[in-house]
C-alpha cells in the first residue's frame, strides 16, 4: 500500500501543525510516567528520557518555517 496519496492529500502546513500537536501530547503522557519505567531503569522500556535532545531538534526543524522562519 501506497501513503503517497494520504501524504499529499494534507496541506503541509496542517500536517507540521498535527505533528506538534501530537508530539505535545506525547509529551504530556510520558511526563505522568514514573522514571523507573523508562529506559535505563527499565531494560524493556522503549522509552529514552535521554533522547529529547534529538527530537527536539527535529521538532524545531518543523516549527521554523511554521514560525516565518528557514
Amino acid at each position: 500500500m501506497t501513503r503517497r496519496p494520504l501524504i499529499h492529500a494534507i496541506a503541509p502546513k496542517e500536517a507540521a501543525e498535527l505533528a506538534l500537536r501530537i508530539a505535545e501530547e506525547t509529551d504530556a503522557r510520558v511526563a505522568e510516567l514514573p522514571l523507573d519505567r523508562m529506559w535505563p531503569d527499565d531494560p524493556d522500556s522503549p522509552i529514552s528520557a535521554g533522547r529529547w535532545e534529538h527530537r527536539a531538534e527535529h521538532l524545531d526543524e518543523i516549527e521554523a518555517p511554521l514560525r516565518g522562519r528557514s
